[in-house]
């Protein structure tokens, strides 16, 4: 596909490149500020979350293990249970 010429549909320069150390860091309130205006939104914290647990699964480098360990002490009990749960397959 092409790139847009659109500017409406291009995406805003700070939300490209996503960094995963910073979405595996972010509270849901800043996660909702974050991404104000924007369709990820939608997808919401708890599964932004889950996504992130996945990719840094998928890099598996000692700095990834390191975020997953963060992600293990989550205050919501699905994302440290999934964090656990992939860390300890690692």
């Amino acid at each position: 596909a092409s790139v847009t010429q659109l500017d409406a549909l291009r995406p805003l320069p700070e939300r490209t490149g996503a960094d995963l150390g910073m979405l595996s860091a972010l509270t849901d309130e800043q996660f909702r500020a974050h991404f104000a205006g924007s369709p990820i939104k939608r997808t919401g914290h708890r599964r932004m979350q889950r996504n992130v647990i996945h990719a840094l699964a998928n890099i598996n480098t000692a700095d990834a293990r390191n975020h997953l360990d963060s992600m293990t002490l989550s205050t919501d009990p699905e994302t440290a249970a999934l964090a656990r749960k992939i860390r300890a397959r690692q």
